[in-house]
């Protein structure tokens, strides 16, 4: 199973460069993914029962994104463009 991340951004406050990041979270069939850990520095938010969240952060700092059977996976904030990228099902393997 593969979770499709959004990812929209805007500047609030230009001077310190903060940013809002909101986005959704979806798996391959392009259902919401409710719960998924989203980390920006200090700030830590779950996705809502419709696979969106909102993060505070700014430019430069690791944005990262777990979930129970999916790897984690890390981006540093770089502008406010929008972002779209893909997370991947973990594999385990019995020992």
């Amino acid at each position: 199973m593969v979770m499709l991340l959004s990812l929209q951004a805007s500047t609030i406050v230009a001077q310190e460069n903060i940013l809002t990041i909101k986005g959704k979270v979806k798996d391959e069939a392009g259902g919401a993914v409710q719960g998924v850990t989203v980390r920006a520095g200090k700030s830590v938010v779950p996705t809502d029962d419709a696979g969106n969240f909102t993060i505070k952060t700014t430019i430069g700092t690791a944005l990262s994104f777990s979930g129970t059977g999916y790897e984690t996976q890390t981006v540093t904030v770089k502008s406010d463009e929008p972002l779209h990228w893909l997370l991947l099902k973990l594999h385990l393997t019995k020992w």
